[in-house]
């Protein structure tokens, strides 16, 4: 049975509890060690930490703990002052090895350098948990960790991950050099050697990335203008609906059958609410969806408080799991979205709990927390609008919990473009792929292929970069669209506005001239 809804969540005067600020405590502590003992750079999220021994080539049998992040596997000696990071794009290769004693797990992972030329064998032995672990591990792997911002100085629907090298620190991949090499007539150990020059490579990465800056600037004072319009529009029908009302009234003025249809008749109704043509057009695509959304998640099973690999799976009326494992859904995880009373975002990074009626809860662990909040406070709001017995659902952050934009069928048609099983190249699969540095003979030297590949993942920047600005050239194509729609409706509106406001005038004063003669 899950813990009272009264311990979880604040009192009325915004007071969490003792045990939440407890744990904030915490875990404020240990991600202050791990961000201290591994410079990991800013934005870098703490996830769980396990009691471990780790056993390389070259380091002997170490105590210690091993620290899961974001974007990197770290681990720090508890005798020793050994403090090593891997990041999740070295990793080629994960297995497990398990026994009936705890010293028997193990997990062993192999890593090469940014150059892939050197690969090595990381063990982590003695794990306590070794398949959550493991588990843990694969889906930080296979899942990037992005939140998207609307209206905000980031620019809209733009990842909160602006540049590479803030994304990958200290371990980035590559020194962005460029593709144009030449023989250098200097023969190395392994090889010839060539020369690799790096000036237009840096000046493309640059210009890609400052292109993509812009477009996101763009598209941030496109949605500032967007916010003007949807102001101008909604006085131009304020106006129209005080018009309407005097009209009537001098209708009623006119003639002794309007004054006493306006005793008897209602008031018109007050101005509707402003509609932002973008959400209402995303909105119509969103329900027209015809796939069930599938993201990748690890639940917390009851029986043992273990993670496992699922899907959380998003049908027309209902939220279920669906087990990895054993290809079928869970029968314990089916629910309807009218169930649903909270969600809280927990201070522990991409940790998610969901609770339900009768004190019931799901916990979770997923790189798409902001898809999955977004996509379920969507879903209950539509079930509110049809049941009236239905009050919604309440989204809390903890205090300390990383904070993000939801509750936007923009950011969902968004969400659903990425993909939900993460971007693809942080698959293990992916990273084995063909390059060209593969391709070269066995005559050039190690040095030469090394920058090869290097300038392989600049090219891949560049790509991504025009990927993305193709992306925003169509949002602005497609805002401004409904832009030049939404100013041909305005300026129709304004032309009406001025006739009304022309006819009343004449009318008011043909009444007062009725006046003056009595």
């Amino acid at each position: 049975m899950a813990a009272p809804k009264e311990k979880q969540l604040p009192d009325k005067d915004g007071n969490w509890p003792k045990p939440v600020l407890k744990k904030l405590e915490k875990l404020d502590k240990i991600a202050a060690y791990a961000q201290q003992t591994f410079n990991l750079p800013q934005g870098e999220l703490f996830i769980m930490d396990y009691h471990c021994s780790l056993k390389t080539d070259k380091l002997m049998k170490t105590m210690g703990r091993v620290y899961v992040t974001t974007n990197r596997l770290c681990f720090s000696g508890s005798v020793s002052k050994t403090a090593e990071t891997y990041h999740y794009r070295r990793i080629k290769k994960i297995t497990l090895t398990s026994g009936k004693m705890q010293s028997k797990n193990r997990i062993v992972i192999t890593v090469a350098d940014k150059e892939d030329l050197i690969v090595q064998e990381v063990g982590f032995c003695g794990l306590y948990h070794p398949l959550e672990t493991l588990a843990l591990i694969q889906h930080q792997i296979g899942n990037t960790v992005s939140f998207l911002k609307l209206n905000d100085e980031e620019g809209s629907l733009f990842n909160d991950e602006p540049s590479s090298s803030s994304l990958f620190g200290p371990d980035k991949a590559g020194s962005r050099t460029s593709v144009n090499a030449r023989k250098s007539g200097k023969d190395g150990e392994g090889g010839k050697s060539y020369y690799v020059n790096v000036e237009g490579a840096e000046k493309g990465v640059g210009l890609a990335a400052d292109a993509r800056d812009k477009g996101a600037q763009i598209l941030e004072e496109l949605d500032s203008q967007q916010e003007c319009l949807d102001r101008i529009e909604a006085d131009a029908d304020r106006i129209n609906h005080t018009l309407k009302r005097g009209d009537r009234r001098l209708r009623g003025i006119e003639s002794a059958s309007g004054a006493a249809k306006n005793l008897m008749t209602f008031n018109i109704p007050k101005n509707p609410k402003r509609i932002n043509t973008i959400e209402n057009k995303a909105h119509t695509k969103w329900k027209s969806l015809e796939r069930v959304p599938k993201v990748p998640i690890l639940l917390k099973q009851k029986r043992n408080n273990l993670f496992i690999p699922c899907q959380l799976c998003f049908g027309h009326h209902e939220v279920y799991v669906f087990l990895i494992e054993k290809q079928a859904r869970v029968s314990n995880y089916l629910t309807d979205y009218v169930d649903i009373t909270d969600i809280i975002v927990r201070n522990r990074a991409l940790h998610l709990d969901i609770l339900f009626k009768k004190d019931q809860k799901v916990r979770l662990v997923t790189s798409h927390i902001q898809c999955i909040v977004n996509e379920l406070y969507l879903r209950c709001c539509e079930k509110q609008q049809k049941k009236d017995n239905y009050d919604g659902v309440n989204i809390w952050f903890e205090p300390g919990a990383h904070l993000f934009d939801y509750g936007s069928y923009t950011l969902a048609l968004d969400m659903s473009k990425r993909g939900q099983d993460g971007e693809e190249e942080r698959f293990l699969g992916a990273r084995q792929k063909i390059s060209i540095a593969d391709l070269l003979s066995d005559e050039v030297d190690d040095e030469t292929k090394g920058k090869v590949r290097e300038v392989e993942e600049n090219m891949k920047y560049i790509n991504d970069a025009a990927l993305e600005l193709e992306e925003i050239g169509k949002l602005m194509a497609e805002r401004l669209d409904l832009q030049n729609s939404q100013l041909e409706r305005i300026n129709d509106k304004t032309h009406q506005n001025n006739e009304m406001l022309k006819d009343q005038n004449k009318r008011v004063e043909a009444v007062n001239r009725d006046l003056s003669l009595f």
